[in-house]
């Protein structure tokens, strides 16, 4: 009874069998449940907007701002609904005076960005624009925080163009029996947007075929060469027998947590 994850199940259940007065009792014990933790109460409250159960969302959102009327992020999730209901003016009353107040940056981009969608959706066309340009320049603000810039993507390809010739991989060493019997994974790279996830549908029906959809298998392993070698893809020309095999075996031991692959079975690493 203690468990609101357990009644926010039963809660959908009887909102897909028509009984939307028990739902949303139950809705309001798993609230109730969460105590004063406005966190867990806001987790749940973004959950269910996700699931498109946005009863069950505004619920347990108005829970938790009885309890804390400021707390940014469970007014952030109101305004969303409003907007997803059509109250665009109402979720702009609501959410405006709080934007300035997110407790940190990633929430002042969502209440920035959800403003400019509510004066977007009212026709408000200026300050839709000044609330978007507002959400750009806290997420440069982020990102610069990061220490990512503009120039990261495009300085890792044009490292890759210069390191990456025909000629480079003849200079690498055998690797040698990788020491256990391990059917080769095939890879599908290099084509984004294209309809991949139909086609990972349609390979992993197939008996023999097994399908690992869009997981960084290969990047865990750039990673431990970067982080070995001091540079990827620099320090491929610089792995042992023995580091190939320790990476073969981080990489399938990845794909074991995630799929189950037979003896009998081909699996396919699909991240374009």
């Amino acid at each position: 009874p203690a468990l609101s994850e357990i009644r926010i199940n039963l809660a959908n259940a009887l909102m897909d069998a028509g009984r939307e007065a028990e739902a949303m009792e139950q809705y309001a014990q798993a609230a109730i449940n969460a105590g004063h933790d406005c966190e867990a109460i806001l987790k749940m409250a973004d959950g269910l907007e996700r699931m498109n159960r946005l009863a069950g969302a505004r619920q347990i959102a108005r829970r938790g701002i009885e309890i804390d009327p400021h707390h940014v992020g469970l007014i952030l999730i109101e305004a969303r609904l409003d907007r997803r209901e059509g109250a665009f003016l109402a979720g702009i009353e609501k959410l405006r005076d709080f934007a300035a107040m997110a407790p940190d940056l990633k929430t002042t981009i969502e209440c920035y960005t959800e403003l400019g969608q509510l004066h977007d959706r009212a026709i408000n066309v200026d300050e839709a624009f000044r609330m978007f340009e507002a959400a750009g320049r806290y997420k440069a603000e982020m990102f610069r925080s990061q220490g990512i810039t503009k120039e990261f993507a495009l300085d890792m390809i044009a490292s890759m163009e210069t390191t990456l010739t025909p000629e480079w991989p003849a200079g690498w060493r055998e690797s040698g029996n990788p020491g256990f019997q391990r059917a080769a994974p095939v890879f599908l790279i290099g084509f984004p947007r294209s309809g991949t996830t139909l086609l990972e549908q349609v390979l992993d029906s197939h008996s023999a075929i097994v399908t690992l959809e869009e997981k960084p298998a290969v990047d865990m392993m750039a990673g431990l060469v970067e982080a070995k070698y001091a540079g990827y893809p620099e320090g491929l020309d610089r792995l042992t027998p023995e580091d190939v095999h320790a990476l073969r075996q981080h990489y399938f031991q990845y794909v074991d947590a995630l799929v189950r692959v037979e003896e009998n079975q081909t699996s396919i690493d699909k991240l374009p």
